[in-house]
């Protein structure tokens, strides 16, 4: 439960936030705070609304399917929705001091715990 938030969070909100910023940035629509300063992986004076919330619903999307594969599409569906609002507060909580990556690796690895407890 320790390795895999931290690999997770390098590709979703390390490598994949930085390169949707990059590439959907545009300085005359969705701008958000540009006032808030780059932290370390997560460049967030490169981003938007739009990328932040794509990048959300990708997260998403991705362990949806997972929960579809195991479950059915109805719990998959609301699940989506669920990460959805849980990835985009993550984001939100680690453009903002005194969070940071570190704090969105533990809550993805006391998310992780909490899944393996369930299940």
């Amino acid at each position: 439960c320790t390795v895999n938030p931290f690999l997770e969070e390098m590709f979703w909100r390390g490598y994949l936030y930085n390169e949707l910023g990059r590439q959907l940035s545009c300085p005359h629509i969705f701008l958000e705070e540009r006032s808030i300063a780059p932290r370390a992986l997560l460049r967030a004076d490169q981003q938007t609304i739009f990328s932040r919330w794509l990048l959300s619903f990708y997260f998403a999307s991705f362990h949806g399917v997972v929960v579809w594969i195991f479950v059915n599409i109805y719990i998959a569906i609301v699940t989506i929705a669920f990460l959805a609002l849980v990835s985009r507060l993550w984001i939100f909580l680690a453009e903002r001091p005194p969070f940071g990556f570190p704090f969105i690796v533990a809550f993805h690895a006391g998310a992780d715990l909490a899944v393996v407890l369930v299940v």
